[in-house]
């Protein structure tokens, strides 16, 4: 870049700036070795990359670059992944710059065995809703998956899908920890209100929502007004 000064105007110092040819992009070398070389995602991630030989060089698509390729390692289970290389060489007489990324992948870890840490007796109440198999290669979206699943039954005021990386075997499987927490025994819920055609009016509902190790549950309603008294009962079996 050029810079020309002009004249001091006070406490104001004017410049003109002439940006000049911008550095590009020149050479892009980004290898891969380890479990990874054989990933398609990878592959596919490699052709998608956000920089591009012969684009303006931008610090922050570089970057990108190196993100993109750590975070598609933590979600499929590239725990050892690393940066062997990693570096923008700059050559600024030839506005070009060149890239040379080499990731290390390591290999790709596995689920180990899954255990049920909880405070109830689910018994095999949540085994179609556990789509993480032993063996099979880790996948952050199953571990997702499974937290969410079991969430949605209601039963649980707290679920947490745990993998203990630090705890895996030589051959690379994580131990899961599915700790479960339930809702309280007896969940009461009152109301007061009144309206025009009706008047004054209470409910009270009443919720056990984990009778048994099979999930059965019920919940009794009662609203009570001048004109209207009403009682419901729903037993729930799940399929």
């Amino acid at each position: 870049p050029q810079i020309a000064f002009g004249k001091l105007d006070g406490a104001t110092l004017h410049l003109e700036v002439t940006p000049g040819e911008p550095v590009r992009f020149r050479h892009i070398k980004v290898t891969l070795s380890g479990d990874a070389d054989h990933d398609q995602l990878f592959k596919t991630l490699l052709e998608q990359l956000p920089i591009k030989e012969g684009d303006v060089l931008r610090h922050d698509r570089y970057e990108s670059t190196k993100s993109r390729l750590q975070t598609l390692a933590l979600q499929r289970g590239y725990f050892d992944a690393h940066f062997e290389a990693n570096q923008v060489k700059v050559y600024p007489e030839a506005h070009a710059g060149d890239v040379d990324i080499a990731f290390a992948s390591g290999p790709r870890y596995r689920f180990g065995a899954l255990k049920i840490d909880s405070d109830e007796d689910v018994g095999e109440l949540l085994n179609p809703l556990i789509t993480i198999k032993e063996g099979e290669p880790y996948q952050a979206s199953q571990v997702t998956d499974v937290s969410r699943s079991v969430a949605s039954t209601k039963y649980f005021k707290n679920v947490d899908v745990i993998p203990l990386i630090d705890q895996a075997d030589s051959e690379h499987r994580i131990p899961i920890i599915l700790r479960l927490r339930a809702k309280a025994d007896n969940q009461v819920e009152l109301g007061l209100g009144a309206s025009s055609d009706e008047g004054p009016r209470a409910s009270v509902s009443w919720t056990k929502p984990f009778l048994n190790k099979y999930g059965h549950s019920f919940t009794t309603d009662l609203t009570v007004s001048a004109p209207r008294q009403e009682a419901t009962f729903e037993y729930r079996i799940p399929r």
